[in-house]
């Protein structure tokens, strides 16, 4: 099976252990970052940070009540704006206030681990870009993909085999990479700092999030992959990622920013869509519309991107770039370029 080939090609490229191996540097230096910048608390301090969190739980449990009574309701109600329409209540949930908030100068796993599995997360995600570009776009300029295609002709069977070795290979890495860095974050935190409360509310809330966190090295592997493809070469990928980073999230956001009503122009980059995805809402807002002619502060425009818009369009955009790459690799002239 054409598959297995493409896998076992995949785990022996020197250029995939490089990037594991760059991955694994990456995880050691958060790790020791951490270790670096934490100590065990006394019982002291525990015992206040305690008592803090349940004045604290005490205190947000009716914003939260109020929260779920009115997100569901609309922006005006009864003629009055209702600033909770559409809001997340999960960021007034009491049983997501932990002791953890107010330890200072302790690593905590309940507190320190989600964002730290952002950087970590995005870190993989680049990491399976580059080698999936690599994997693909190395075979063209040595004519491996012509000898390849000579013996198996197939050609719609050789790029979904490709995509798929590449795409089971990082997926896998990057889960068994994730699995190690909570277990030796959790070994940290319990040995030179604090756990925290990992309770049911704040569990279901992280798997959440590292499920989220799964989709962006998926996403990445097959952007690089296809844009490898399209360009035949590993530098193609490297270059339109940088091209895009400085024509679009740095020029169009610079333009939105600096002409007035241009703000839109961050609708054409993708950051807003996998924050959204993300954390769940990213907002877009035209600061130029908070004064109205005679002065007035008003509401500014803003465009709301939530999560399923996010993940709509992050789909989307990748199904377009795998299915273009596939439609050009089945027509071109492998031989000739």
């Amino acid at each position: 099976m054409l598959l297995k080939v493409e896998l076992r090609r995949f785990f022996t490229r020197r250029f995939g252990m490089v990037m594991s191996l760059a991955t694994v540097a990456a995880m050691a230096v958060i790790l020791i970052i951490a270790m670096a910048n934490s100590h065990k608390p006394s019982a002291d301090e525990i015992a206040y940070a305690e008592s803090e969190a349940a004045a604290a739980r005490i205190d947000m449990a009716p914003r939260f009540d109020e929260c779920q009574r009115m997100s569901p309701l609309p922006a005006v109600v009864d003629g009055e704006e209702n600033w909770l329409s559409g809001q997340d209540c999960a960021q007034y949930d009491p049983d997501l206030i932990d002791a953890a908030n107010y330890l200072y100068g302790s690593v905590s796993f309940t507190q320190d681990v989600p964002p730290l599995m952002y950087v970590f997360g995005c870190l993989i995600a680049m990491a399976g870009m580059v080698t999936a570009a690599s994997f693909v776009g190395a075979e063209w300029p040595t004519g491996g993909m012509t000898n390849l295609l000579l013996w198996k002709p197939r050609r719609m069977e050789v790029f979904f085999s490709k995509l798929g070795a590449s795409l089971i290979t990082i997926t896998a890495g990057a889960f068994g990479l994730t699995g190690v860095f909570l277990l030796l974050m959790w070994v940290i935190t319990s040995v030179g700092g604090y756990v925290g409360d990992v309770n049911s509310t704040w569990l279901g809330e992280f798997v959440e999030q590292v499920l989220r966190m799964a989709a962006l090295p998926v996403m990445l592997t097959v952007v690089g992959f296809s844009i490898a493809m399209l360009g035949r070469r590993t530098a193609a990928a490297l270059g339109a990622l940088a091209a895009y980073a400085v024509v679009f999230e740095f020029g169009l956001r610079i333009i939105g920013q600096f002409i007035p009503g241009l703000y839109f122009l961050e609708l054409f980059t993708l950051s807003p869509y996998v924050i959204g995805w993300l954390i769940g809402r990213y907002e877009i807002v035209d600061y130029g519309s908070s004064y109205s002619n005679y002065g007035d502060y008003v509401e500014p425009t803003t465009i709301t991107i939530d999560r399923v818009g996010g993940s709509i369009v992050l789909l989307l955009f990748t199904l377009v770039l795998v299915g273009a790459a596939a439609w050009v690799f089945k027509r071109r002239d492998v031989a000739n370029g």
